[in-house]
């Protein structure tokens, strides 16, 4: 029996997800972190995001525990998948 359509977003897991990573770049994003790239520069250049998508995106990425900031070389911020999002945890 599928989902009503009326169900709210927070009750559906898969609707839930897909509220935190159902923009393309956003997806992209998690996919290129999960191959070790860390800054968003080389997020930018492997996902072809646009720039607005930078700060906006990754805050979501972060207030959801999807990704973590940290202080990385050269003073860049660096952006690394929790474990939550590999599926190790809660």
């Amino acid at each position: 029996m599928p989902c009503p359509a009326n169900t709210p977003p927070r009750v559906c897991p898969i609707a839930r997800s897909l509220e935190i990573v159902g923009e393309r770049w956003t997806l992209l994003v998690v996919r290129d972190a999960f191959y070790g790239v860390v800054d968003s520069a080389t997020f930018a250049l492997t996902s072809g995001f646009p720039r607005p998508f930078s700060p906006n995106g990754f805050s979501l990425l972060i207030d959801e525990g999807v990704l973590v900031k940290a202080a990385g070389g050269r003073g860049r911020d660096e952006y690394v998948l929790t474990r939550r999002a590999v599926g190790s945890g809660q």
